[in-house]
C-alpha cells in the first residue's frame, strides 16, 4: 500500500507543497475529530431536521433557518434554536421550551446519524491510528447523544475521550489538554467548519480540513494546516 499522497500544507499566507502526509500525521501524538461531516456524512441530516422543526412557521422562516445553519456549521443546536426563535419569530424561548425543541431535534436525527454513511476511509483511518494515537471527539452534538451515536456505530472504543455540547469546542479543547496533559502543538484537529477552525486556532492546534464546507473565506483557508477530501486519500 502506498502512502505517498500529494497535498497542500498551509502556513498562513505561504502555501508549501508536501509529499509525505502520513509522515506528518505520525509526528503528532493526538488526533481530535469533529463528528458531523468529518467522520460521518451527516451534515444534511441536521439541515433537514432544522427545516422540519421550523416548517410550521412557513417557507420563508425555513429558508432563513437553513441558510443560517449552513453558514454556521459546528454551532450547537441550542444556540441555533434560541437564535431562530428570537430573530425570525420574535419569541424568546424559556429554558424549558428550548429543552423541548432540542429534544424534538434529537428525535429527528439520532437514528439517521447512526445509519449515515461514513466519510470515505474514516473507519480504516480510526482503526489504524487509534492504536497509535490519543484520539478524541470534539463536537457540537450534545454529549450524551454523541456517546449513544458512537456506541451504536461501533466507534466508541476508538476514542480516549468524547466531548460534546453544551460546552464549546474551544473549552472542550482546553479540557482535553488539562485532563490528559497534552500540548496543543502535539495535536491535530480534523474539522469541516469555520467554527472548528476558530477553535483550533484559538487553542494553537494545527487544523486538518476534511471535505470543507463551502463557507470559508480565503483568509480562513490560508490558516488551514492541510486539507483532504476524505480519509480514503490517506489510507489507500
Amino acid at each position: 500500500m502506498s502512502f505517498w499522497v500529494k497535498y497542500l500544507l498551509y502556513v498562513p499566507k505561504k502555501p508549501v507543497y508536501m509529499q509525505d502526509l502520513v509522515h506528518f500525521l505520525k509526528q503528532q501524538t493526538t488526533f481530535i475529530f469533529d463528528f458531523d461531516g468529518v467522520l460521518a456524512d451527516s451534515v444534511e441530516i441536521k439541515t433537514e431536521a432544522f427545516a422540519i422543526l421550523f416548517q410550521p412557521f412557513g417557507d420563508d422562516v425555513v429558508q432563513k433557518v437553513v441558510a443560517h445553519h449552513r453558514q454556521h456549521g459546528g454551532v450547537n443546536r441550542y444556540d441555533k434554536i434560541r437564535h431562530y426563535y428570537a430573530n425570525y419569530l420574535g419569541h424568546e424561548l424559556s429554558d424549558q421550551e428550548l429543552t423541548e425543541q432540542a429534544q424534538r431535534f434529537s428525535r429527528l436525527v439520532v437514528d439517521k446519524v447512526v445509519a449515515a454513511p461514513e466519510i470515505a476511509g474514516a473507519s480504516e483511518f480510526l482503526n489504524t491510528y487509534s492504536a497509535q494515537k490519543c484520539c478524541f471527539v470534539n463536537s457540537a452534538t450534545p454529549h450524551a447523544e454523541l456517546l449513544e451515536i458512537l456506541e451504536r456505530r461501533g466507534w466508541a472504543a476508538y476514542f480516549k475521550g468524547v466531548f460534546g455540547a453544551p460546552t464549546s469546542k474551544g473549552k472542550n479543547l482546553q479540557q482535553i489538554f488539562a485532563d490528559y496533559s497534552i500540548n496543543p502543538d502535539e495535536c491535530l484537529f480534523f474539522g469541516d467548519s469555520t467554527s472548528d477552525l476558530a477553535a483550533a486556532q484559538g487553542a494553537g492546534v494545527p487544523f486538518v480540513g476534511v471535505n470543507l464546507l463551502p463557507v470559508f473565506s480565503q483568509d480562513q483557508l490560508d490558516g488551514i494546516t492541510c486539507k483532504i477530501d476524505s480519509f480514503q486519500s490517506i489510507t489507500s
